[in-house]
């Protein structure tokens, strides 16, 4: 699973879940960005989920230096069910999975 992988599965489960889609002549953009990573990880007799937290900023399309909003993401897990994560990569990409199915659900609930 590659980085743009786990983005990928984050505009997914954000688009599922907030009923948004993609839209080129949008005014507003969400731009999110990483600021902790946390692995975790599978040994088979123990193991702890991947996390990661962020900020999701909103932006006008044209002029992304005026930023509108700024929503903080913290410790968004990521693991498999039936604990079936051995790999980094995965547990990772279901962090960022997790987080934006949480954004999906703000942003819908405020709309």
């Amino acid at each position: 699973v590659t980085h743009e992988v786990a983005l990928a599965l984050a505009e997914k489960e954000f688009e599922k879940y907030s009923s948004l889609q993609p839209d080129p002549k949008a005014k507003y953009l969400l731009i999110f960005k990483t600021t902790y990573t946390e692995a975790g990880f599978n040994i088979g007799i123990m193991r702890h989920n991947a996390e990661i937290s962020g900020v999701a900023w909103i932006v006008e399309a044209a002029n992304k230096s005026h930023v509108i909003a700024k929503i903080s993401v913290t410790k968004s897990p990521g693991g498999s069910f039936f604990e079936n994560d051995f790999a980094t990569d995965e547990r990772i990409a279901t962090a960022y999975g997790a987080a934006g199915r949480g954004l999906g659900y703000y942003f819908k609930g405020k709309m």
